[in-house]
């Protein structure tokens, strides 16, 4: 418990100094192990948070570089197979169905038919020849951050309960951020067939909640931090569809009609975080210990298979879908995985570390690359359930999303949705929904189009996640362009 040389009232060891200078003032000096100076903590699924602590004195320098470098390395890793491909979009994002938030899966005809319900071939209302020029729709958004969260605490001292607040904030599993966007190439439907070009990517990254934690509160002494819940993934394919539907003769109603999308898919890449996890324990006997999983794969071939029925009962389209029944692609080419680890091989104490002439021997490291086999990706399955009708000028829909899974583009929480078309202007339909559950739960949406004989334009919006834009935290924008006659 003696000075450093140079330095007024410093500490070799974090305890209570004979000078009279006590614990709380070393830590506020920032020379505590993990208190006052910057801290944080190692981000996995793309984001990385840098750990910076001051330098102890040198006689007993805590090596801290060895093991938080072995933290980092595991993150920033983890960082570069994010983001290493991009990821899948399930269903069309285009601007009627996002006018509408979504409540499309009656309504959708022609070339828009084989992403909603191919049964809709078969309904009237359809084109007699459909050509599709270019569809376009992207969303962005995560599970916490806004516009009016950010306004509240920018440029704000934070004290303990806004601190808290943010952390509320926070969803269990994590904070979580997902793109996707979907690129509908080329789309041609005549009568009851449809053919389409399309392409899908998408991104989905959680980071565990710890980390925002230490971020505001710091490292705590005799705390253990288990930073467990990461995860990403990133999916990108193409896929070439052939759609074809057809009416049949049933007791009660007219007819049902039942449609199938059959589609060729050629992936384009995939990369996965299958395990990233770290540990440690802050105090005068500490340890750490870190794995990270990941993989990916360029190159792949598969198929899929959409379901759809539908039938008109009393003015009231109704049909029901089932997107990627079977679905999934195959990775045959260029595959690369890695593993890396790492541990403490002593309790982390001043004292054992003074016996170690190196600093690297406390801490074993191991990684390895390696070629992995072949491997398939499953598409996430998906059932709509949706209604319409028509009165006068304005038309009404209602839809019911049920997700398998937890991927981009899809939730396993139920999604309802509402939406309308008013037509008192005939060229150019007003479009209105709201959307509730999913993966954002409330999402106003609204859209417009511009329609001149053959010339179809439309564009639609949805804020995801509040009311007002400025709550929204998330947004998906799209926009088609149709040749109908």
């Amino acid at each position: 418990s003696e000075k450093e040389d140079g330095e007024e009232g410093g500490c070799r060891v974090w305890k209570r100094c004979e000078d009279g200078v006590n614990e709380e003032s070393v830590r506020s000096d920032g020379g505590g192990w993990g208190g006052g100076g910057g801290v944080g903590g190692v981000g996995g699924g793309g984001v990385v948070f840098f750990l910076m602590i001051r330098r102890p004195p040198r006689s007993t320098l805590f090596p801290y570089t060895t093991l938080f470098r072995s933290v980092f390395l595991t993150a920033l890793l983890g960082s570069v197979w994010i983001f290493s491909e991009p990821a899948s979009a399930q269903g069309l994002i285009q601007g009627r169905s996002l006018g509408m938030a979504n409540a499309f899966t009656s309504i959708a005809r022609g070339v828009y038919a084989p992403g909603w319900n191919p049964a809709n071939l078969a309904l009237d209302g359809n084109p007699g020849f459909d050509f599709n020029l270019v569809g376009v729709g992207i969303r962005v958004g995560n599970s916490t951050l806004s516009k009016h969260f950010y306004d509240l605490y920018n440029g704000k001292t934070l004290n303990e309960k806004d601190k808290s607040d943010i952390l509320n904030r926070v969803p269990d599993n994590g904070l979580r951020f997902l793109m996707d966007t979907q690129l509908q190439a080329l789309g041609v439907a005549y009568k009851s067939f449809a053919f389409t070009v399309s392409g899908f990517a998408g991104t989905n990254i959680a980071i565990d909640k710890d980390y925002l934690d230490i971020v505001l509160h710091g490292i705590d002494m005799n705390r253990k931090y288990s930073l467990g819940d990461n995860q990403g993934g990133s999916l990108s394919y193409s896929k070439i569809a052939f759609s074809a539907a057809h009416r049949f003769s049933v007791p009660f109603v007219d007819f049902v009609a039942v449609g199938v999308n059959a589609g060729y898919l050629v992936g384009i890449g995939v990369a996965e975080i299958r395990q990233m996890q770290a540990e440690f324990y802050n105090s005068y006997d500490g340890y750490a210990d870190g794995k990270l999983l990941a993989r990916y794969a360029l190159l792949g071939r598969g198929f899929s298979l959409d379901l759809g029925v539908a039938t008109v009962y009393k003015n009231w389209n109704v049909g029901l879908a089932v997107s990627n029944m079977l679905g999934s692609i195959k990775w045959t080419g260029e595959r690369k995985a890695h593993w890396e680890s790492f541990r403490t091989l002593v309790n982390l104490n001043v004292f054992s570390v003074s016996q170690t002439s190196d600093g690297d021997s406390i801490v074993q490291r191991d990684s390895s690359d390696y070629t992995p086999p072949p491997f398939s990706t499953r598409l996430p399955v998906e059932m709509r359930i949706g209604a319409s009708r028509t009165w006068r000028s304005f038309l009404f829909a209602v839809d019911y999303h049920q997700g398998f899974a937890n991927r981009p583009g899809v939730s396993p929480k139920p999604y309802l949705a509402v939406g309308g078309e008013w037509h008192g202007i005939g060229f150019l339909p007003l479009r209105f929904g709201l959307g509730l559950g999913g993966y954002y739960g409330i999402s106003p949406a609204m859209g417009f189009g511009l329609h001149a004989g053959f010339f179809k334009f439309d564009l639609g919006w949805m804020f995801r996640g509040g009311l007002l834009p400025s709550y929204a935290k998330g947004v998906s924008l799209g926009m088609n362009l149709n040749f109908r006659f």
